[in-house]
């Protein structure tokens, strides 16, 4: 849990109470929902939510947030994520009233007078207040029992935060995992010095390749036109789409006056041409059948594409000849790993053995020829996150390092994408314990607040799994 402390893509939606998680489907195909011919489009447990009601309950939030943030942070909230986080209220107001959390009258007028845009000189601007809501067509009574609702959210979440605690001892490791430092040198046994020793005849690789051929079966392929559209056209999409019934990728370019773009084949697990890889689009372009359309598919927050499947490739068996080159590429990697592990082994094994303590005399041991694979290099003092070169940024080996005493061998070995590593732990700069009592408190409320999080992204995980949410989508 520490080490996710140390991610800088954690995403975060900022609304006018608390900074929450909103679940990615929240955030895509919401908007289809409103131009549902249902009278209900979703439930919260036993609860059916009408068309009105979510837009009531839209329009209170939306307020809100102009009363807190006003009219430029409400620009910057786009529909999408409007209607989701609209969804998390309602779904945390019937959470906070499973808990019978309530607001008094008090609570209600001491909000009121907190939110910036109502409160001019200290004093609560009651004109302005019921000028925006007649404006927006909300009665004061319903926004005011809105507010109350969501005072007892907060009361709720205030609650969720309350029951997260941290040791010293968490504190603490922190403070190490951020400030430790340590220093190692190393042997890469490289591949491809190994692989640039190796001359395979064409009996070998077609040894290899019969004993290997499901490794060069080419996976069946997809051909796709597209169209791209910007999320603010959705709306106007989802209306075109209803009134055609039937509509192709053809019209919905024309109607739109958008260029229709050809993919090359694909696999499954390969990128598309100009859009790259996202696994729904993928999915989807095998999902369909030759000459059929895709609902919109979400390509970027600001982005939507419609694909048409316009060819089909089965997989197949390449012959030998067909496929030489990738079969050598293959057999060339397979020795010089396998060649490669012999040596690490048998280090390994030797510096047991003899407790050897240096990487200088373990690598006398060797026979000339395999020395020529071999790098001996010391690295800079680094961190439990820095990336090494040669190495990357590689958990297992750094974790490894920093539980291994100063001048020790680590006793295994470790194979990383350019050959395999035998390291030793060179020196240690350990944590200066002054200056963690110093810093101590500071270190506690970081953990405390990313524990928190935590905490409430959690509780609201759970909480649309365990209350039965749904939202109807466009069929």
């Amino acid at each position: 849990m520490l080490r996710k402390l140390r991610q800088k893509d954690i995403k975060k939606i900022m609304w006018a109470l608390v900074i929450v998680i909103v679940p990615a489907f929240a955030l895509w195909g919401i908007s289809s929902v409103m131009q549902s011919r249902s009278r209900y489009i979703g439930t919260i447990g036993k609860h059916k939510i009408s068309v009105s009601t979510f837009r009531n309950y839209e329009k209170y939030f939306q307020m809100l947030m102009f009363f807190t943030a006003g009219a430029d942070f409400l620009r910057k909230v786009s529909n999408q994520e409007l209607m989701a986080l609209t969804w998390q209220q309602m779904l945390l107001i019937q959470a906070a009233k499973k808990e019978n959390l309530k607001a008094s009258d008090g609570e209600l007028l001491k909000k009121l007078r907190s939110l910036a845009l109502l409160n001019h000189q200290g004093h609560f601007n009651q004109q302005f207040y019921l000028s925006r809501l007649r404006a927006a067509g909300i009665v004061p009574s319903q926004f005011e029992s809105f507010l109350k609702d969501t005072i007892a959210v907060e009361k709720l979440i205030k609650k969720v935060r309350s029951a997260v605690k941290v040791t010293d001892k968490e504190v603490f490791k922190l403070y190490q995992e951020e400030n430790e430092k340590a220093k190692i040198s190393y042997l890469l046994i490289d591949y491809n010095k190994i692989a640039q020793t190796l001359n395979p005849q064409e009996k070998e690789l077609r040894a290899y390749f019969q004993k290997h051929k499901d490794n060069f079966r080419v996976p069946p392929k997809v051909k796709i036109n597209y169209i791209i559209l910007p999320s603010s056209q959705l709306t106007s999409l989802y209306k075109f789409i209803r009134k055609s019934r039937k509509y192709s990728l053809e019209q919905i370019a024309k109607a739109f006056a958008l260029k229709i773009e050809s993919s090359d084949y694909f696999s499954l697990s390969e990128p598309i041409k100009n859009l790259g890889w996202v696994k729904k689009i993928n999915e989807a372009a095998f999902s369909l059948t030759d000459n059929q359309t895709s609902k919109p598919l979400a390509l970027a927050a600001d982005k939507v594409v419609i694909i048409k499947r316009v060819g089909r490739q089965e997989a197949y068996l390449p012959t030998f000849k067909g496929s030489e080159a990738k079969v050598k590429k293959a057999y060339l990697e397979n020795i010089s790993h396998q060649q490669a592990e012999e040596i690490a082994r048998e280090l390994i094994k030797i510096a047991k053995q003899e407790k050897i303590n240096t990487l200088e005399k373990l690598l006398k041991h060797l026979p000339t020829k395999q020395q020529k694979f071999i790098t001996l290099k010391t690295s800079p003092y680094f961190g439990h996150y820095s990336y090494l070169e040669d190495i990357g940024l590689n958990k297992d080996l750094l974790e490894a390092i920093f539980h291994t005493r100063r001048g020790e061998i680590i006793k295994r070995y470790f194979s990383l994408s350019r050959g395999i590593f035998i390291v030793k732990v060179e020196d240690f700069v350990s944590v200066d314990k002054k200056k963690f009592s110093q810093d101590k408190e500071k270190y506690r409320q970081r953990l405390l607040n990313f524990k928190q999080k935590l905490a409430l992204q959690d509780y609201l995980a759970n909480l649309y799994k365990n209350s039965r949410f749904f939202v109807s989508t466009l069929p």
